[in-house]
């Protein structure tokens, strides 16, 4: 299966059909999209108590963490906000916090991710599935070789 060659449906299905975590999962395609589009490696976060981070750069000059979700439906606050808490908490000096996600966002909780992210001295990126251009869609085009190899791979 070729990225390039799916519709949006289908590439919505195969990243919903990847495990949720680890180096073949959701957060394994994010670590390496992000890596390739940034140029910068990303290192996965070990199972468990990750504080809000599943993956991080490795450079110290790149702050910048990821969390993955993969959703049907709407993303519920309750899964995202307090994300932020346990990041906020760390003495890793992020300033980009990026969601990666197969669900929706609503505008109030985008919202409150930022307000809750700028309090704590960083930014926050929403890659979701919007309706018309999903916002992580766009993403993974732009690492397209990437895209289709992981998703060839694991899928």
């Amino acid at each position: 299966m070729s990225a390039k060659n799916l519709d949006l449906t289908s590439l919505r299905e195969a990243l919903l059909d990847l495990p949720n975590s680890g180096p073949n999962g959701f957060e394994g395609l994010l670590a390496t999209v992000f890596a390739k589009i940034l140029g910068v490696p990303f290192r996965l976060a070990k199972s468990g108590s990750q504080f809000g981070v599943d993956g991080k750069t490795c450079d110290p000059a790149f702050p910048i963490a990821f969390e993955a979700k993969r959703y049907k439906g709407d993303v519920p606050s309750t899964e995202v906000l307090n994300k932020i808490g346990a990041l906020a908490i760390r003495e890793d000096p992020i300033e980009l916090w990026i969601l990666g996600t197969t669900g929706i966002v609503a505008s109030q909780v985008a919202d409150d991710l930022d307000a809750l992210a700028r309090i704590h001295g960083f930014a926050t990126l929403i890659l979701d599935w919007q309706l018309g251009t999903p916002r992580l869609a766009a993403v993974l085009a732009e690492a397209q070789s990437e895209t289709s190899e992981f998703l060839n791979r694991n899928v």
